[in-house]
Order: structure tokens, then C-alpha cells, then sequence
């Protein structure tokens, strides 16, 4: 049997917090799932206490790669700038520093485009906008 009053303290709970809040926000929902990957891994960072202005959450893209490539983990960042759930601080890249990021909370006021998910649609289905009779 283990003693509970000797085991080391960790200083964060080792979960990732999803609001029920933010899972049922259309902003989520509207997510690719790469982008989630990313989210779930900036959100891995956070400790309670970073993710402000004044001190952002130190997230490099060797933290997020997962079978992802480079070019699909700068989506889905752009992708969550839009949704409203981060906004990068500082723009790092491959021989500087990493990227740092500040959780915002106006997910909430995204509101979907309905011009801009036919046009997601139609770009997903591999069809060309003017065959389908959408101008871009």
C-alpha cells in the first residue's frame, strides 16, 4: 500500500480541461480535427496561470507534431486565430524561437459564415466554384 503524504505533489492536474461550454460552441464544432490536435496540445501547456498577454504559453511546433506535418500545424493555429480561441503573441519559426500564445475566450461571439462553409465544402469536395455556380 502506498503512503498518499509522501508521493510528490504535481503542480497541475494531469488532464486537459474542455469546458462543456466551449465542446457545444458552434466555434468548436466547426474545428477540423487537426485543429483540435493543436488546441489540445496548447492547451496541454497551460498551468492555471499562463496563457495572458504578459505571460503566454511557450508552445513549439515539435510539441504538437504528432504525425502531423508543419504545414497542416500552421492551419490549424490560423484556424483557431479565427475560431477565437488563441492569438499568437510571438511569431517564432524553424531556427528561432518558439511560437507563444495567449488563450482568448471570445470563441463564443464566433459566428459561422454561410458563404465561407459552401465555399469549404465545394473546396473539400475537390469541385470547381463555377461549375457549382458559387463565386469565390
Amino acid at each position: 500500500m502506498t503512503d498518499h503524504r509522501n508521493m510528490k505533489r504535481r503542480k497541475c492536474p494531469p488532464f486537459v480541461r474542455l469546458d462543456r461550454a466551449m465542446v457545444d460552441s458552434d466555434a468548436f464544432n466547426d474545428l477540423r480535427p487537426t485543429s483540435l490536435v493543436v488546441l489540445v496540445s496548447i492547451l496541454r501547456r497551460h498551468n492555471g496561470f499562463n496563457g495572458t498577454k504578459d505571460d503566454p504559453i511557450i508552445c513549439p511546433y515539435s510539441a504538437m507534431k504528432g504525425g502531423i506535418s508543419t504545414a497542416t500545424i500552421a492551419k490549424g493555429i490560423r484556424d483557431l486565430e479565427e475560431h477565437g480561441f488563441i492569438k499568437r503573441i510571438r511569431y517564432g519559426g524553424l531556427m528561432k524561437q518558439p511560437n507563444t500564445y495567449e488563450l482568448l475566450f471570445t470563441w463564443h461571439q464566433w459566428k459561422p459564415d454561410k458563404n465561407e462553409r459552401k465555399l469549404q465544402k465545394i473546396k473539400r469536395s475537390g469541385l470547381k466554384s463555377e461549375a457549382m455556380g458559387v463565386l469565390p
